[in-house]
């Protein structure tokens, strides 16, 4: 998980064969939940994104 270099929101990573699944996953919990407070989209380009902070993260777009 990445934050936006804005503050706004954070990006994170999924399988692409498991994308809809979680995504039907996230909206019946948001029709049926009351502590999902927080929305999310698939991304149709990336967002600038904060720089690793130097806690031997590997570089998540390189694949793994």
């Amino acid at each position: 998980m990445k934050p936006f270099v804005d503050g706004s929101g954070v990006v994170f990573d999924i399988r692409a064969e498991n994308s809809e699944a979680f995504m039907d996953n996230y909206a019946r919990l948001k029709e049926t939940g009351d502590r999902i407070d927080f929305d999310v989209a698939k991304c149709a380009d990336l967002p600038d994104l904060e720089e690793d902070q130097g806690y031997g993260a590997q570089n998540w777009r390189d694949g793994n």
